[in-house]
């Protein structure tokens, strides 16, 4: 399956939304999305939307962690929105539940209620 996404501006916040799967095969097109709205939004807090995707492989995970990163340098900051109980499991698995701010819904992280 392919990965394709969409992004929106809602309540003033960048959101990016990922559909499909987010594997090796689909890597370089992770990478290049992500990228692309992490260098449109410097400096802002975005929100990734992962409820659109049927897999996360742990190679994937590092893209996140590389946008989250160069968002924190500029002064803004990634938020994952991500209910599925499949893909919070590696963030679970990886430690990265206490790194990333995770939230069951766009409405939650909006309002930052968890």
């Amino acid at each position: 399956m392919d990965l394709s996404a969409t992004d929106d501006v809602i309540d003033g916040t960048p959101v990016l939304s990922l559909f499909g799967e987010a594997d090796l095969a689909t890597l370089p097109s992770l990478l290049e999305r992500v990228n692309r709205f992490v260098a449109e939004h410097p400096g802002q807090r975005v929100l990734l939307d992962l409820d659109g995707l049927g897999s996360l492989a742990p190679i994937a995970v590092g893209v996140l962690v590389g946008a989250r990163l160069t968002l924190r340098d500029s002064g803004g900051d990634l938020d994952l929105v991500c209910a599925q109980s499949g893909v919070m499991a590696l963030f679970t698995r990886s430690g990265l539940d206490t790194t990333f701010p995770l939230y069951q819904s766009v409405r939650a992280a909006l309002d930052r209620t968890g």
